[in-house]
């Protein structure tokens, strides 16, 4: 059964003063624990959908040393979730950047004054690009002057991100500071998912706290998805903020790249950003298909400060079973009564539950076990190309599933030559070619138990005029001649 659980956490805020990383661990496993006894299964995967750190108003060199110890806690805090809660390497650790991730002295060197034009109409012209998150060109209403900012200096925003980012998955995965390329993909293929994120805050600075993710990388990404062996999995989204409700709200964004996310087949979007738990469907606004999942999480450990009255601390547990096409969302929620962290369950109105259910799309084990042997076919066919021989006898050895690579291993043998290498990996020939193979590898180390086996066999009996030249040798092995 394709069914698992992924911890999905948010908007950290990781800074010294804040809850210790044991007490927080402790807090997670235990409740985790209860929830597996309530028959909802442990967590393999955790996406982190950014604000990882609190961040720093300092300037210069104090500002990186504090971000950077910042980020040594958040390390620490997401490689004990791997391997304390997921029981497994960082790489299903999923991390994306959110706007507390920028470092606000590295943008504040990269802006210099802009000239004001004399004419009324570059003015206007000059305010409107001013207005896109995606220019360079900021207005500052405290200094009621324009900024330009230099790219070069521009990008270097999430350069202490993009170090952690690199260390944390030890440059198996880079974070990339050109905003038309922030995007990851991270696919887990033998589970049948592929997990994508993208870069929300890609034109946040001190001037502009707009959200907005970069149409190029939107684009690449989605032709990528659509591409093997992404194309047939199921496929989640993540970004930072949240999805903007009316025109007026400037702090979330505009839900309009998701209808590209739907022409690939993206299953469920997670983000966080609104320090609260939440589920919402985007149905039928750009796009004429089933609804879009949406799920936020609330803010793991921020202080009190950076928390409403009405929106406690947590996480959310959620539950695919791509075989039947259905997930379930559960709400964790931190007691604040409590001066230790402590998890429950949230009541979901609709449901009187703990947990709410939303559609996904249908994965069967089937459909993954083909997309496996695609690629594994497709990797024995280019190891055949190139005589790498050995590596294809080693693939299909660690391959428990044998019985549709009998092609490649036989031409494998063959280019070879090894008898006691055909005799261990041919038991029972299916074709006349194994067979042959097969008879010539038991006459030359001269086996005579191998050789009773050989005759004996229904495919050699089936085949015994093709074979009659063999069986003749192999009969006088064992008779002894």
């Amino acid at each position: 059964m394709n069914k698992f659980s992924i911890l999905h956490i948010s908007d950290l805020h990781r800074k010294p003063e804040s809850f210790d990383n044991e007490s927080l661990i402790f807090a997670i496993k235990k409740d985790i624990e209860l929830l597996k006894e309530n028959g909802i299964s442990p967590p393999e995967f955790c996406i982190v959908t950014g604000d990882l750190i609190q961040g720093s108003l300092e300037d210069g060199e104090k500002s990186f040393i504090e971000i950077r110890k910042q980020y040594q806690i958040t390390a620490d805090l997401l490689t004990k979730i791997a391997e304390i809660i997921l029981n497994k390497e960082t790489k299903n650790v999923i991390i994306l950047p959110g706007n507390h991730d920028r470092c606000l002295s590295l943008a504040k060197e990269a802006f210099s004054g802009l000239q004001l034009p004399d004419d009324d109409v570059e003015k206007k012209q000059l305010f409107y690009e001013s207005q896109n998150p995606s220019a360079l060109k900021r207005f500052c209403p405290v200094q009621l002057s324009y900024f330009i900012a230099d790219i070069s200096k521009y990008k270097n925003r999430f350069n202490l991100f993009s170090e952690f980012y690199n260390n944390f998955y030890n440059g198996n995965k880079i974070f990339n500071l050109d905003r038309d390329k922030q995007f990851t993909i991270h696919c887990f293929e033998e589970r049948g998912l592929v997990i994508a994120t993208l870069n929300s805050a890609s034109g946040i600075d001190n001037f502009n706290t707009i959200p907005h993710i970069d149409k190029s990388a939107v684009t690449e990404l989605c032709k990528l998805l659509d591409t093997p062996p992404y194309k047939n999995l199921l496929k989640i989204a993540a970004w930072h903020h949240n999805l903007k409700n009316h025109s007026s709200d400037t702090d979330s964004l505009n839900p309009e790249f998701t209808k590209y996310l739907k022409l690939v087949n993206v299953s469920l979007a997670l983000h966080g950003h609104q320090h609260s738990a939440e589920i919402n469907t985007l149905e039928n606004i750009y796009w004429q298909s089933e609804a879009l999942p949406i799920i936020s999480a609330g803010s793991l450990c921020a202080d009190d400060a950076d928390l409403s009255y009405t929106a406690p601390r947590g996480y959310n547990i959620i539950e695919l079973d791509c075989e039947v096409g259905i997930g379930k969302v559960s709400f964790r929620q931190m007691d604040k009564s409590h001066d230790y962290p402590m998890f429950s369950g949230y009541i979901f109105n609709e449901t009187g539950k703990l947990f709410q259910e939303f559609k996904i799309h249908q994965i069967t084990a089937k459909s993954i076990n083909n997309n496996l042997k695609h690629k594994l076919n497709e990797r024995l066919v280019y190891l055949l190309k190139i005589g790498d021989y050995k590596g294809v006898i080693d693939l299909i050895k660690i391959n428990s599933d044998k019985e549709g690579l009998q092609i490649p291993l036989t031409s494998a043998l063959v280019e070879i030559n090894d008898p006691n290498l055909t005799l261990e990996m041919i038991q029972k020939p299916i074709n006349l070619q194994q067979a042959i193979l097969l008879a010539k590898s038991i006459l030359e180390i001269g086996d005579k138990e191998k050789a009773d086996i050989f005759i004996k066999s229904e495919f050699v009996k089936r085949n015994s005029h093709a074979l009659n030249y063999f069986i003749i040798q192999l009969k006088g092995l064992t008779d002894g001649r």
